[in-house]
């Protein structure tokens, strides 16, 4: 678990250190702010999360937004001590990659994480971004594909873009 956690990590800021080095390239739309950070409730991190993502501008109707959050669950029992089973909490990182096809400000959202990192959830929504930075916000779809079921679950983001 903790090769599969280092190995992702690794990955997460490789792949955003990449596509930064090429953003001149890919971006099209001058004064565009790519940077988010948002705090999620449910969503791809299941409780909440606090969220960091970089859009990259494919076009002027498609983005690609490569991110990462930090999420916790609180009072996980752990049976592990004796007697009696203790509460404990749980910090986890989700890497996500969403597509964003809109205009201006407004984007149908659509994209995939990892809870857990093993965990895969999708997303399909909303997400307002304005080009020019400022407060965003966004609402989706976001089931959790188990090995036994997909579970429904949806998720709602405030934040800032810069």
């Amino acid at each position: 678990m903790k090769k599969q956690l280092i190995f992702s990590i690794i990955a997460v800021l490789f792949s955003t250190y990449s596509f930064t080095q090429e953003a001149n390239t890919i971006d099209t739309i001058p004064g565009f702010k790519h940077n988010s950070i948002y705090v999620e409730i449910g969503g791809n991190s299941g409780a909440y999360s606090i969220n960091y993502d970089y859009t990259f501008s494919l076009s002027e109707s498609t983005k690609l937004a490569v991110g990462t959050g930090l999420g916790c669950y609180f009072n996980i029992h752990s049976y592990a001590e004796e007697p009696a089973p203790t509460k404990k909490n749980l910090f986890f990182i989700t890497p996500a990659a969403n597509f964003m096809f809109g205009k201006k400000s407004h984007y149908f959202e659509t994209g995939a994480s990892l809870l857990l990192f093993q965990v895969p959830t999708l997303r399909v929504g909303y997400r307002y971004q304005p080009a020019k930075g400022g407060y965003m916000f966004r609402f989706g779809f976001t089931p959790i594909i188990s090995e036994l079921s997909i579970i429904p679950w949806g998720g709602i983001s405030i934040g800032y873009t810069f």
